[in-house]
Order: C-alpha cells, then sequence, then structure tokens
C-alpha cells in the first residue's frame, strides 16, 4: 500500500503509538454520502485496533489487512520496513516508534524471549535424560552448533555465555 495514502487516512501519535482515523477525502469513496457517513462514524477515533491470534495489533483499509506496527514503521520512517519489525521490550501491542526496529529474522527470533518449557534457566541449555548430563548449544544462522555435554548447568551455561561473545547476531 502506498504511504501517501497511509497519511491520508491515518494519524500517528508518536508518543503513544496510537493511529488514529483521519477525516479522509471524498475520492476515497464511491460516493459523498459514503463518505460523509464514514467520516462522521471514524474520524478522529484509534485504527487497526483489533487483536490478532498472534498478539498484534491490525485491520483492514481497502480490503488488505494491515499489522499496525508495520504501517507505524511505514509512517514514520516514510518506507515500509525491509526485515521485520521487533518489539524491543517484547509487548506486541506497544506501537511506539522508540519501541520498534527493523531487523532480521534472526535477530527477531532473539528477542523472543525465553521458550515457557525452558527447564535451565539458560537459553540454549537443556537436560539430556539419556546421558543425565546438561546440553549447551547456540544457533548460528540456520545452523545449531553443538558446545557439549556437561555435569553441571553452571559449566553449561558458562559454555553457552563463551559462544554468545564468539558469535555475536549481526
Amino acid at each position: 500500500m502506498d504511504i501517501a495514502f497511509l497519511r491520508e487516512c491515518l494519524d500517528l501519535d508518536p508518543e503513544t503509538g496510537v493511529l488514529l482515523w483521519r477525516r479522509r477525502p471524498d475520492a476515497h469513496f464511491a460516493n459523498a454520502v459514503y463518505a460523509g457517513r464514514t467520516n462522521r462514524r471514524f474520524a478522529g477515533k484509534p485504527a487497526l485496533e483489533t487483536v490478532n491470534i498472534t498478539g498484534y495489533k491490525g485491520g483492514r483499509l481497502l480490503g488488505e489487512n494491515l499489522l499496525a506496527h508495520r504501517v507505524v514503521w511505514a509512517l514514520t520512517h516514510g518506507e515500509w520496513p525491509k526485515g521485520y519489525i521487533d518489539h524491543i521490550n517484547r509487548i506486541k501491542t506497544d506501537n511506539r516508534p522508540c519501541n520498534l526496529r527493523d531487523v532480521s529474522a534472526q535477530i527477531n527470533r532473539h528477542n523472543r524471549g525465553q521458550d515457557r518449557r525452558n527447564t535451565s534457566g539458560v537459553t540454549g541449555v537443556n537436560w539430556n535424560k539419556k546421558l543425565r548430563k546438561w546440553h549447551a548449544q547456540i544457533a548460528v544462522g540456520t545452523e545449531k552448533l553443538h558446545l557439549g555435554f556437561f555435569s553441571n548447568v553452571a559449566d553449561a551455561a558458562a559454555a553457552r555465555l563463551a559462544a554468545e561473545a564468539r558469535f555475536p547476531l549481526s
């Protein structure tokens, strides 16, 4: 969708990240009656506020599904994001421009936080039942690198931390 068209339809409050419907020109509608009815009903009210099944805000404009965080990025930067929009504080509904960054898939995955099934308390460290040892690993690009098996979780965590220093995210 054209960003100039978005600017005709939406206002952004950069402090809160809230999008509001603007009073739209008659040319956006089939006729002036429909334009007037729509503007009376929606102008000045929050836009793209429906939270979808994945927890992100979004909505429809001209039959196109839009994610609010991507629209906020486009309105703020004047271009659509090239990669993924990452919510720095991990709150999917916090669309303040200062909380959004355009990142690669790898960095976006890294900012997900720890899996709720994690029992070690350390990302990349899990218990191997068969060997009865702690297994440390790290993902580098699309590869998972085995860092070793350890008798205690502290040693496995140290190996993981050392690997994070060796293989920083780009």
